[in-house]
């Protein structure tokens, strides 16, 4: 079954824009449908290292379903700022970025959608703005708890980036668009995503346990939108059993395991776009 895709170079389906925000200048991708009305906007949040482009394959199918679609560079990639400080890559930061494009282009409410970091950018942008975000499905990625604890963790390994090789999921036009667009910024802002989980760590402890007569901490909050986990069947790091007990903090979790390993969106797109359509057909459109 083929697949229609966005030309990343040029297609006339998507506008590149960009906007600033809140002192940072975010790259965006827009596309909305021409054939029907829209019946509602949903925000595309890619992972490690990746770009707006990582939804090329599914772009063409939820304008099919009437969806506004808005696809960011996330801040350190592509026509997105870089800017040095580290508390500007923080989940926290990154919703509040998202809430605040969201209200420049006059949207009350967005569905959300993201994968690997992505995923995780999501999901704590439902919790920190509710009111928001109707809607979420994550690919890859689960619900990772919120701690009261600060632990730690082994950074990258930049000894395996020797082992990289080309891979056959980018045409050799979509490898150098991609070659072009971290050309722009190079790797330091990428990884700076790596370099905040100490950063998170206390956003996350301040707003969502801390009680604010100082007594004993409040309980995780959890997901209290509908969402759709897609779990990648042969990923070695973030398996379909995370996404199956990630049921524990979601007031409304659903989970379709697909074929494929962690970079889905491009090696399974026919299971992974079924997946996103039957979700939003049966949850979120007959909702908006």
């Amino acid at each position: 079954m083929s697949i229609d895709s966005i030309d990343v170079w040029s297609d006339p389906r998507v506008k590149k824009l960009s906007a600033s925000v809140r002192g940072v200048n975010y790259g965006y991708w827009l596309a909305e449908p021409e054939s029907t009305a829209v019946r509602a906007s949903i925000f595309l949040v890619h992972g490690y290292p990746d770009l707006s482009a990582a939804w090329r394959k599914q772009i063409p199918m939820l304008l099919d379903l009437g969806l506004r679609v808005v696809a960011i560079d996330c801040i350190g990639y592509g026509r997105t700022d870089a800017p040095s400080p580290i508390k500007l890559y923080t989940f926290r930061r990154v919703s509040d970025d998202i809430a605040e494009l969201a209200r420049q282009m006059g949207l009350k409410n967005i569905i959300l959608g993201g994968h690997d970091w992505g995923g995780m950018v999501v999901q704590r942008c439902a919790q920190y703005h509710p009111q928001l975000v109707t809607h979420v499905f994550s690919i890859s990625t689960p619900y990772f708890p919120i701690e009261s604890t600060y632990t730690p963790e082994g950074g990258m390994q930049f000894e395996n980036f020797a082992r990289l090789a080309q891979t056959n999921l980018l045409t050799p036009r979509e490898l150098d668009y991609y070659a072009a667009e971290f050309s722009r910024n190079g790797l330091w802002g990428p990884n700076n995503w790596y370099r905040t989980r100490e950063v998170n760590f206390s956003d996350e402890l301040d707003h969502f346990l801390e009680s604010s007569d100082g007594g004993e901490l409040k309980p995780d909050p959890g997901i209290e939108q509908n969402i759709l986990y897609i779990a990648t069947k042969r990923d070695r790091i973030l398996t379909p059993e995370m996404c199956e007990a990630s049921k524990k903090f979601c007031k409304n979790h659903h989970m379709k395991v697909v074929d494929a390993d962690h970079w889905a969106l491009w090696e399974n797109p026919v299971a992974v776009n079924q997946a996103i359509k039957d979700w939003l057909e049966k949850f979120a459109l007959d909702a908006a």
